[in-house]
């Protein structure tokens, strides 16, 4: 059965990400990296005049891009660079579904980061009487951290071609930074407000917010559902489109 096969990705990925990734290097290195430069965005908002209690839950988003977005981007151009692209577009399942089970271990990842920046900055940045909202809002920051995925494949598929994955995914996290109102608001240039409005967790992070002051927050999560589902299949499409056409011209990089 299909589904089948996908658990079976997911499951072979976490051999992949280990291999990759062993624990030494994880908890020595990755993790405290994602803790400093959490702690790093919350003492930014603190100065910058919006403050640690505003900033707090979009650095966690942010922190979360490290796995979803940047992490996510090396998924696909693993096969690039291992000469299996090919492998993976004869395969009868679809190839957008394909590596999003293969995102399983970033996901995985994401969400431990969350946990260990939510216990360890929010007591260090002085907003410890915050943790114990945003760990209620652990299940939007799921939502968060899917729809991010699903960005991150998005601008895989483009990256995979012109072997820019990295520049890709780190401007989209950049973008997300300056549009998304994650440290401070972006509410004071209309542009950036626009496009903020199409980027994953920023309805998410105004959900958060809304929820720790105790304002209604869920129609933000809603609209945060709906812009992972259009970047969700704006990867399928992609990811489809490509497919289709190397088996039409013969052209492995064309999209």
């Amino acid at each position: 059965m299909t589904y089948l096969k996908y658990l079976m990705a997911a499951r072979l990925s976490f051999t992949e990400h280990l291999a990759a990734n062993p624990w030494r290097i994880t908890v020595t290195a990755l993790w405290p990296r994602a803790l400093l430069q959490c702690l790093f965005w919350v003492l930014i908002g603190r100065v910058s005049g919006a403050g640690a209690r505003f900033a707090f839950p979009g650095a966690l988003a942010l922190i979360i891009t490290l796995s979803t977005v940047i992490g996510v981007s090396d998924v696909p151009m693993l096969d690039r660079r291992s000469g299996t692209y090919y492998r993976v577009r004869m395969a009868r399942v679809s190839i957008a579904g394909l590596y999003a089970a293969r995102c399983a271990p970033w996901i995985a990842d994401a969400v431990v980061t969350f946990l260990l920046c939510v216990a360890l900055v929010g007591p260090a940045a002085g907003v410890g009487s915050m943790s114990l909202d945003l760990l209620r809002c652990l299940p939007v920051y799921l939502v968060m951290i899917l729809s991010s995925t699903a960005a991150g494949l998005a601008v895989a598929s483009l990256g995979t071609r012109f072997n820019s994955n990295v520049l890709l995914g780190n401007s989209l996290a950049y973008l997300m930074l300056a549009a998304g109102s994650l440290i401070v608001s972006a509410g004071r240039v209309p542009f950036l407000r626009w496009v903020g409005d199409v980027l994953p967790m920023t309805h998410g992070v105004a959900a958060v917010r809304a929820f720790a002051d105790g304002r209604p927050w869920a129609g933000q999560l809603g609209w945060e559902l709906l812009v992972g589902l259009g970047w969700a299949a704006a990867a399928a499409l992609s990811y489809t489109v490509q497919a289709a056409r190397v088996r039409r011209t013969g052209n492995e990089f064309g999209i």
